[in-house]
């Protein structure tokens, strides 16, 4: 079981208001977090960044590719594998 599906990323693209949009991926992304709701909990380091991340976002498109990537990272697909974040912080899968 994932923290997110598909469906799940249809519903923030069909929300036109931006900031909409950053409630419903922060919902989305730490609905399962919690311990006991998910194999692979997201880490706490991890849930600040993204936080941070999303609430940096200036457009929908920002909002989105944080969510595809999370999704194609968790199918082996990651469009942005190098980077310092996925190296460094811990929870991470590497």
């Amino acid at each position: 079981m994932s923290n997110f599906n598909i469906a799940d990323i249809k519903i923030v693209e069909n929300t036109s208001d931006l900031s909409k949009a950053k409630q419903l991926v922060k919902a989305i992304l730490f609905k399962s977090s919690k311990q006991g709701n998910s194999k692979r909990p997201i880490h706490h380091r991890r849930i600040a960044y993204l936080t941070q991340r999303i609430d940096e976002q200036k457009n929908h498109t920002g909002v989105l590719s944080i969510l595809y990537n999370m999704y194609l990272s968790g199918k082996g697909l990651s469009v942005n594998q190098n980077n310092w974040y996925q190296k460094n912080i811990p929870g991470y899968r590497r």
